[in-house]
């Protein structure tokens, strides 16, 4: 969403990104949600640019997906006996389903088919993957995903503690959830 808007900035609101940061920095903003507010206020900006312009500004003025690799690696500071786990991890999503593409969040990693059908978070306790499975269906063995606070769509939880987990997952939940949205 950030590229998206970034790259129609001048034409939606006829400044550019620099231009933005000079007008924000000449406030005096403790956090995002007062630039969003004094932008939509002031400037008519749209919610979701005003709300992208605050987040950036309190990123030393940089935008906050371009460097992907970054945000994976600050989701593993304090954890970084996890990354084994989760590289591990997309390894195998990589290897059962190609076509699945990786977007890297600042709390957590979207996995989309055609639609997200799962999500990677790390938490203090353990890699997770949380996954977009059919409402309708009872998986009793599976945990809630609301404790990962993520997407809506994202229903269950399956915590990865060791390599083995990826076999149970490969054998009945990976598969329903990118089927769902395939």
């Amino acid at each position: 969403m950030e590229a998206i808007l970034l790259s129609k900035l001048k034409a939606d609101t006829g400044h550019e990104l620099q231009e933005w940061m000079d007008l924000i920095a000449k406030e005096s903003f403790e956090k995002p949600t007062q630039i969003l507010h004094w932008l939509k206020e002031s400037f008519n900006v749209k919610h979701g640019t005003a709300y992208v312009l605050g987040v950036i500004y309190f990123n030393d003025r940089k935008p906050v997906y371009a460097d992907q690799e970054g945000l994976l690696n600050k989701q593993f500071e304090k954890k970084e006996e996890l990354r084994p786990l989760y590289d591990e991890l997309e390894t195998w999503i990589k290897e059962q389903n190609p076509e699945v593409k990786f977007g890297i969040c600042k709390g957590y990693v979207s996995l989309l088919a055609k639609k997200q059908c799962a999500v990677i978070v790390v938490c203090k306790d353990g890699v997770w993957l949380g996954l977009a499975l059919d409402p309708n269906e009872d998986h009793p063995e599976l945990k809630d995903a609301k404790v990962l606070r993520v997407s809506e769509k994202i229903n269950r939880a399956i915590q990865i503690q060791e390599s083995s987990d990826l076999n149970v997952l490969a054998e009945k939940y990976w598969s329903l959830a990118v089927n769902r949205f395939s």
